[in-house]
């Protein structure tokens, strides 16, 4: 769908114009959601990093003076800690997991302008998000506890295919809504921005870490229009 826009965004941008903005923006909501349990036969305990920042940019070709097409790419890292241990009431290993990642994304949607002014507009948007899991690592850490005081590395390694991965890549509807001003050829405006996700592909239910399901971004978008505008 990426593909087939901008092979018909060069058509567009002569009668209608074309946007081209650079994103960025906030994650209102945890990447990952973290669990913890503990019982006779061992437990878990985890820790996710989410980082509060998202940025892109986006490519629309607008059809109408209300009606746009626009597609975009956003990128968002993500970290997480989780330990896993022996059964009780002595556990003497527990295995320690540290992984990083990239979650990048390809929004494709549908804006229709609410309220359109000569240089301010309102709109809301509908589409789909297709997301991918890229530059993995994950760090498995094996300790010895036989001191039960002070812990120590027994063994490590390395994998770009973490242990709770699912599936690298996912697909989900999306909705947003927000304002957009224009100054000449300048375009720039907030959003905010909902996706849900519907299956997993990090961790999974009753596993230490689970990626969000819910997904709520405040975006803030700035480009220019090439074309008639």
């Amino acid at each position: 769908m990426f593909l087939l826009l901008l092979a018909s965004a060069a058509g567009f941008s002569q009668s209608h114009g074309l946007d081209l903005e650079a994103v960025a923006g906030i994650p209102v909501t945890v990447t990952l959601r973290t669990y913890q349990s503990s019982g006779r036969f061992g437990g878990f305990q985890a820790q996710s990093a989410t980082r509060r920042y998202a940025a892109g940019g986006t490519v629309g070709a607008r059809l109408s003076a209300r009606v746009a097409v626009q597609a975009g790419l956003l990128c968002r890292r993500f970290g997480y800690d989780y330990e896993t241990w022996g059964p009780y009431p002595v556990p003497l290993q527990f295995t320690h997991f540290r992984g990083t990642g990239a979650s990048w994304e390809v929004p494709v949607q549908v804006k229709w302008s609410v309220i359109r002014r000569f240089s301010f507009a309102a709109y809301a948007a509908v589409g789909a998000t297709f997301r991918h899991l890229a530059g993995m690592q994950e760090i498995r850490t094996l300790y010895n506890n036989l001191s039960l005081t002070n812990p120590q590395p027994a063994g490590e390694s390395i994998s770009n295919r973490p242990q709770l991965l699912r599936n690298r890549n996912a697909i989900a509807p999306t909705v947003a809504a927000g304002l957009e001003f224009r100054r000449r050829r300048l375009v720039f405006g907030p959003e905010i921005r909902y996706t849900r996700w519907h299956q997993d592909t990090l961790g999974g239910f009753l596993d230490p870490i689970r990626w969000n399901w819910q997904q709520v971004d405040i975006l803030f978008r700035m480009g220019f229009t090439v074309g008639r505008h």
